[in-house]
């Protein structure tokens, strides 16, 4: 069979080198590869061992980023854990939580220097330094946390700080023991001060934009940009800190004060919230109330003439009106212009010094009794469940005043109050009365409340700070400095870029606010000059029929406030325009407008009837420079009290839109 064999196997050629494995001739393929840069064995292993350190320090690096991301995934659960602690205000339980954070803290922190080599990866090292700035930020939160730990706890029995013990005192005891701690708290907290300022700053170094929306379930843009937005708005509260402290226990009456607190009804809309219905001196010592004496706002007309004086041309001119009534004094947006011009007039009358002046809306009473649940007051506890041409709202909550139906019902009582027994129609002061007999309710039972109740009394204090529901005055500079900083003072605000903010007035629309519904829609074209120029639209709709009683005529005097060097160019839906405090005019007599609180106004009076939709137009050009070149920046400034919902803004195919439960700023990128 010798045929069968190759002829190469049979006689082979002596020069051909011996027959070796595949594998074996490609590592040595390789080894000759290897071997080329070197000449000499010294340099290869110097390689070697670079490459072998380099190999094993990204295999590290792997292997520390595996267990890097188990343990930050960890952190979701760890961090709800303490919220719930948090939330529920016990010391040991938030103490123990901190205490698991921090072990987890030291794992990751540990997993995350194995992943060093990073740092000097191109576009990596960038998400490397990320991780460090957020690993820092997680230390300094979690080492602050400790210091309040340490600050609180000698006074933790005192003020209630543990589970269970809430419901064993009434929020009256709490704040008695909340406001003999805070001076001593003070001092000890410095260094949380000092902390708070250090994770915003670690945090700032962050541009969340090159991170996902979600990443494994972790919502990692999002978290980022709320923990920056968050940080920057407790800034001043967190700047201010350790002034805080001290300040408030004056102004919770240590020692004693006594306060104008103006009670605004925003179903009948005005500057500052709402009509001034009524007011009370109300005395607090030790944050505790002391007294409560209320009286309608004709108690001051009726007692302490000649009031205000020559009221501004408006009210004489829409509510025909010869002097400046008490019930009127909110006619200008800046509350702090308002409280001046407030107190001027409280000390001429003799009446009892005040310690300031706070704005208290309507809306605030409805949402209380939210908190607190309903109350009932003997003799006006009546049903109005089948009282059918009564408003849904009004008609709900059997014999008892609820969040639903308070408003409604405080106007039955006010306004439809039925005649003496001697056939005598009831004074001003008289109707009033069930407004003085609400608050003390509301007051007492706050007070009478279980101290669970706190948390969220806080949260509802700030919340409608926030809003500009609750509008806070103070004649001493330190005080009002550190209101006006946290935002607080309804003052009308400085900004930079465009700024926005539309005051209604109801003169004489009864209360029709109660079922207004209004939005705002903007746009802005450039002009061949290069400002630009600005459309803003109001529409206004009431979905309730005409009854003359609480759904009437809406009767507005709007003014907008934008930033000066505004010029107008033009007004549509208006009966009369005003470009000066003083006059109306039927045509744009003034296109400068006026000055006011720092910005240029424009005004307009319309009226609009019930169940139909209305539209109020103003044009104007934005002075140079309010429009930069690569971004447009806005900011909206909440009216106290408004029925502003929606708010548009729209530049070329660009719509940005926001609800304006509070201010509210909004960005929109320009095409180059």
């Amino acid at each position: 069979m010798e045929f069968l064999k190759h002829p190469s196997k049979l006689n082979p050629p002596k020069d051909l080198p011996p027959d070796v494995p595949f594998r074996k001739r490609q590592l040595e393929k390789i080894g000759k590869i290897l071997r080329l840069p070197f000449k000499t064995g010294r340099r290869r292993r110097v390689v070697f061992g670079t490459l072998f350190i380099l190999v094993f320090s990204i295999g590290l690096a792997a292997a520390a980023g595996v267990y890097f991301f188990f343990q930050v995934r960890g952190f979701t659960v760890l961090g709800s854990e303490l919220g719930s602690a948090i939330s529920s205000r016990d010391l040991p339980r938030i103490e123990a939580s901190l205490n698991t954070i921090d072990s987890r803290l030291w794992k990751t922190e540990a997993a995350f220097a194995g992943m060093y080599i990073l740092r000097v990866v191109p576009r990596v090292g960038d998400y490397y330094r990320d991780g460090s700035y957020a690993l820092k930020a997680m230390r300094l939160a979690v080492d602050t946390g400790d210091e309040i730990m340490k600050a609180l706890d000698p006074y933790k029995e005192i003020l209630g700080l543990f589970s269970g013990f809430g419901n064993q005192i009434t929020l009256e005891q709490r704040l008695q023991n909340l406001f003999e701690t805070l001076p001593a708290l003070s001092g000890k907290l410095d260094l949380v001060w000092t902390g708070i300022g250090s994770i915003r700053e670690e945090l700032g170094k962050i541009n969340p934009s090159r991170y996902p929306e979600d990443f494994h379930g972790i919502r990692v843009r999002f978290w980022l940009e709320e923990a920056q937005n968050i940080l920057k708005d407790t800034a001043p509260l967190v700047s201010r800190g350790r002034e805080i402290l001290k300040i408030v226990p004056s102004l919770a009456g240590s020692p004693r004060r006594t306060y104008l607190v103006i009670f605004q009804n925003d179903a009948e809309l005005r500057a500052t919230g709402g009509f001034i219905t009524g007011f009370s001196l109300v005395t607090v010592e030790d944050g505790l109330v002391k007294s409560n004496d209320f009286h309608s706002g004709a108690y001051f007309a009726a007692h302490y003439p000649p009031e205000l004086g020559y009221p501004p041309n408006s009210l004489r001119k829409y509510l025909g009106v010869r002097k400046w009534h008490f019930q009127d004094s909110n006619y200008y947006p800046d509350f702090p212009t308002t409280a001046k011009i407030i107190l001027e007039v409280w000390k001429k009358s003799g009446l009892k010094p005040v310690s300031g002046v706070i704005g208290v809306n309507t809306q605030i009473a409805s949402d209380i009794l939210n908190l607190t649940g309903p109350i009932r007051i003997p003799g006006y506890d009546r049903d109005f469940s089948s009282r059918s041409k009564l408003p849904a709202s009004c008609r709900g909550g059997g014999k008892d005043f609820t969040s639903e139906n308070l408003v409604c019902r405080l106007e039955i009582y006010v306004e439809k109050a039925p005649r003496k027994k001697d056939g005598s129609t009831p004074t001003t002061e008289e109707r009033k009365a069930i407004l003085d007999l609400v608050s003390d309710a509301v007051l007492k039972k706050i007070l009478e409340s279980p101290a669970e109740i706190w948390p969220q009394l806080v949260d509802f204090v700030f919340e409608h700070l926030e809003k500009r529901n609750l509008l806070i005055f103070s004649p001493k500079s330190d005080e009002q400095s550190l209101f006006g900083e946290l935002g607080y003072t309804g003052k009308i605000l400085k900004s930079d870029g465009d700024y926005l903010h539309v005051n209604d007035s109801n003169f004489g629309g009864k209360k029709t606010n109660l079922f207004l519904e209004e939005s705002v829609s903007q746009s802005l074209v450039k002009n061949e000059d290069g400002t630009w120029r600005k459309t803003v639209s109001i529409d206004y709709y009431n979905p309730e029929p005409y009854d003359n009683w609480l759904s009437a005529n809406y009767r507005d005097f709007v003014r907008i406030y934008v930033p000066k060097g505004s010029r107008l160019v033009g007004v549509e839906g208006e009966i009369q325009i005003w470009t000066h405090p003083e006059t109306a005019s039927y045509l744009i007599a003034n296109p400068e407008g006026w000055t006011e609180a720092g910005k240029t106004v424009f005004g307009a009076f319309f009226m609009v009837s019930p169940q139909v939709k209305h539209t109020l137009t103003f044009v104007y050009d934005l002075p140079k420079g309010t429009v930069g070149g690569r971004e447009y920046s806005l900011y909206v400034q909440r009216q106290s009290g408004t029925n502003i919902g929606l708010v548009k803004v729209q530049i070329g195919d660009t719509m940005e839109s926001v609800n304006l439960e509070t201010d509210r700023e909004i960005t929109i990128q320009l095409e180059k």
